[in-house]
């Protein structure tokens, strides 16, 4: 076990120094990072202090300033990540804020109820066993303040086999998630979340996974499809302006707006 997380490590580092500060960084397809970012971004109040768990380079940390936190902790356990993140926040770390620091998810070296707000994007399915993923959970309960929240994207089983599904119905390719990803099998997420979390909301982005990972590939076969195609785009403005989504379901991603349950 020990192991097979560093070897995920190893692999992050090493993005790191290849890639450096580049929005893309953790996921190539743009158009869902900055659909992720988005959706955390609109949970954000003024005045508070939040975690970012599996900061990264800190591009994602660049919006949510926009958001006038009081202070935004940031933690990855790249240090090569931290020092790019130094980089790509250099301005707004003027102001005093902003705190980057190497760290371990499932040790936060954080006091009792110290933040209001804790996000994690795609940080936990880079732990190696559902343990550490469940250590890591408890450690943001830990962190929260009573009534705060966590604002959960991660990936899951049942979105992933889901838009699969549809694909091979129509003659395309299973999606296979990369090797280090451990997505969630919503069945057992739920039911650990419940122990310490009321859930506000629970949604995917199904909108943008069938237009993208459906019709897309679908519209230029036998030609591989681009992310940076002007349907994604679309797909990704869309799925940001609904209210409702009627293919909610599809796709790996999943977003969980969590409250803290008092002790």
């Amino acid at each position: 076990m020990i192991r097979e997380q560093r070897k995920i490590w190893d692999m992050w580092e090493e993005k790191a120094k290849v890639n450096g500060t580049a929005l893309g960084l953790t996921y190539r397809d743009l158009n869902i990072r900055k659909m992720e970012i988005e959706t955390i971004s609109r949970c954000l109040r003024p005045g508070t202090v939040m975690l970012d768990a599996g900061c990264g380079n800190g591009t994602a940390i660049k919006s949510y300033a926009r958001r006038r936190p009081r202070k935004i902790v940031g933690i990855d356990f790249s240090p090569t990540m931290i020092r790019n993140a130094r980089v790509v926040l250099r301005d707004e770390m003027k102001k005093g804020n902003i705190d980057l620091r190497v760290g371990d998810v499932t040790d936060l070296q954080l006091e009792d109820e110290s933040v209001d707000t804790v996000v994690s994007t795609r940080c936990l399915i880079n732990l190696a066993n559902k343990d550490l993923q469940r250590k890591a959970i408890r450690e943001f309960a830990r962190v929260l303040k009573r009534g705060g929240t966590y604002l959960m994207l991660e990936s899951s089983i049942q979105g992933l086999d889901a838009i699969n599904s549809l694909r091979v119905k129509f003659g395309l390719k299973r999606i296979v998630s990369p090797w280090h990803d451990l997505n969630f099998d919503e069945r057992e997420l739920l039911p650990f979340l419940r122990r310490s979390f009321k859930v506000l909301e629970l949604r995917k982005f199904g909108t943008f996974f069938f237009l993208t990972r459906l019709v897309h590939p679908l519209m230029v076969y036998p030609k591989e499809p681009q992310y940076d195609a002007r349907i994604n785009e679309v797909a990704r403005d869309l799925q940001l302006g609904l209210d409702e989504d009627y293919f909610d379901g599809l796709g790996h991603l999943f977003f969980a707006k969590l409250q803290k349950k008092p002790a």
